[in-house]
């Protein structure tokens, strides 16, 4: 609401009032009245229906309905500069700031020497906002170019799961030719950018899978069971709830120590004028690392266990037709 505007209403209909209210009592009217003709003068009052004396009532009724517009625009105007004034600020804030949400990288697990046995990798990320749905050819292109459907395309660009001003999620682990395509063709790709993120790197590969187990986009079990719990983003002075988009442990080490290992996300606050576009950014909050947990296990005697086992099942494969061990 533009404060301005009103006061210069109120103001306008304020002096309308005035005038109408000089106009009805400003001139001075004398005890006698004298018609124009020079007919002898009589007393002013009884009951005189003359067409002027009805234009002045008239004019004093509108100064009264003059007068309750005026009150009533004033006394809402004292409402919203005075009494709610903090409320409307606050209303205002929040339509034009958006908070974009930012992966932190889960920590890492190391065996009794402080092997690496699972970490993190960089990933180049394709990303796009929202607005590129509404170019079916910038679509189109993004698609053959990523070697994705058009229709997969759209869904990632729909999915706001992540926050309505994100960027949205298409695809990952691109190629470095595709991040240079992009790059070099800035006016075919407007919206479409690429982030370097992490995911989840094995140095030893299937090395104790089964201990460390693995990871995967929160189900709507694991959601629900946040929700019950109070642990989700939504949830009152809860900052590092859960949110759909979430990555969590599903088994093994990785569910066990989900909480030391899922780290802080980051918030950034961006500025939007009244289309919604971007005018500008503020850091709020840098995400922050998991913690690193310190197993037991030794790396190199697993790996030498499973040479063995893998060993053991081939040699014995034809005589009882051994296809896994423990």
């Amino acid at each position: 609401m533009d404060f301005s505007l009103l006061v210069i209403a109120v103001c306008a209909v304020l002096a309308l009032a005035l005038v109408v209210v000089f106009l009805v009592y400003g001139r001075s009217e004398g005890t006698f009245k004298f018609d124009i003709g020079g007919s002898a003068p009589r007393a002013a009052g009884g009951s005189d229906e003359s067409a002027e004396k009805t234009f002045s009532s008239r004019l004093v009724g509108l100064a009264v309905a003059v007068g309750g517009v005026f009150t009533v625009l004033l006394g809402r105007l004292w409402s919203m500069q005075l009494v709610s004034s903090d409320d409307y600020a606050q209303q205002a804030e929040s339509n034009r700031t958006r908070t974009v949400y930012t992966s932190a990288p889960r920590g890492r697990i190391l065996d009794r020497n402080g092997e690496e046995i699972v970490g993190n990798r960089p990933s180049l990320t394709v990303v796009a906002e929202s607005s590129v749905l509404d170019d079916e050819v910038e679509m189109q292109l993004l698609a053959s170019l990523l070697g994705m459907p058009c229709q997969a395309v759209r869904r990632k660009i729909q999915d706001s799961s992540e926050g309505a001003q994100s960027a949205r999620t298409v695809c990952v682990d691109v190629s470095r030719r595709v991040v240079a395509f992009i790059g070099e063709h800035p006016a075919l790709f407007p919206g479409v950018s690429v982030q370097q993120r992490t995911q989840r790197s094995y140095p030893y590969g299937t090395l104790a899978a089964h201990v460390v187990g693995y990871t995967g986009v929160i189900t709507d079990t694991q959601y629900q069971q946040a929700v019950e719990e109070g642990n989700t983003y939504d949830a009152e002075d809860n900052i590092s709830g859960y949110k759909w988009s979430d990555t969590m442990g599903r088994s093994g080490l990785e569910a066990a120590f989900e909480e030391e290992l899922r780290g802080k996300r980051g918030e950034e606050t961006i500025y939007t004028d009244g289309t919604g576009t971007v005018t500008s950014t503020a850091v709020t909050t840098a995400p922050e690392e998991g913690h690193t947990i310190q197993t037991t296990l030794d790396s190199d005697l697993q790996r030498v266990a499973n040479l063995s086992l893998e060993k053991n099942i081939q040699s014995n494969t034809d005589a009882r037709d051994a296809t896994s061990g423990a």
